[in-house]
């Protein structure tokens, strides 16, 4: 994990916002399983 901060600088703008974009889904996706669970 300390690999990819240092990744940060090296990669372009538009991956990072994918990845971004992936972290709030994944937020997103385990926020609904917690609800499936109740």
């Amino acid at each position: 994990n300390q690999l990819r901060m240092l990744n940060k600088s090296f990669i372009s703008p538009g991956d990072y916002e994918i990845e971004s974009n992936f972290k709030a889904r994944s937020a997103k996706l385990r926020a609904f399983e917690k609800l499936k669970c109740k």
